[in-house]
């Protein structure tokens, strides 16, 4: 693997506080890879890292994010950061915990329903998911979480989830 990306690290210097230990961001890289860190090129307002990989000529944006489920603002501020993203990058693979269930699909007519509204940004931008099977596993629930967002699915060799068994995400 060339880079990992880790969430739920619990160290963060986000300046949205939360109540309790959340969050964090992480990404690892191998140092021959050609990297520039773009954090402070955007300007996201959401909790999350950013990186430009340059490979064979072509600059790849790389994004770690996370939700804080409560944060009620968080899908205009994602939708203004893509925005931002969109307008300069063609190849974009955004990882990390949306705390939104991609496979939960009861009460979607409700209301706000975190699922649909960040399926709708996501198409609004050509992005597909390209994880299909539950990353956070509890006694009683399964749900699909942790997601990875690519714009070109095409590009895409293999995705899945590593069930490690040191946490209750995978």
């Amino acid at each position: 693997m060339d880079i990992i990306w880790q969430g739920e690290t619990k160290e963060t210097d986000f300046e949205e506080t939360h109540e309790g230990r959340y969050g964090g961001c992480l990404i690892y890289y191998k140092g021959n890879l050609q990297v520039v860190e773009k954090n402070d090129k955007l300007d996201s307002n959401i909790e999350a890292l950013w990186i430009d990989v340059i490979r064979h000529s072509q600059r790849i944006m790389s994004g770690d994010v996370y939700r804080h489920p409560k944060d009620k603002n968080f899908y205009q501020k994602f939708r203004n950061v893509l925005e931002g993203i969109w307008e300069a990058r063609r190849s974009v693979i955004i990882v990390g915990d949306f705390n939104s269930d991609e496979n939960h699909k009861q009460g979607e007519n409700e209301g706000c329903n975190p699922r649909k509204e960040l399926l709708n940004i996501l198409n609004s931008f050509n992005l597909r998911n390209v994880i299909t099977e539950p990353t956070r596993i509890a006694e009683n629930s399964e749900t699909l979480i942790d997601l990875c967002i690519v714009n070109d699915i095409q590009k895409v060799n293999q995705s899945g989830v590593l069930h490690l068994g040191i946490s209750d995400h995978s």
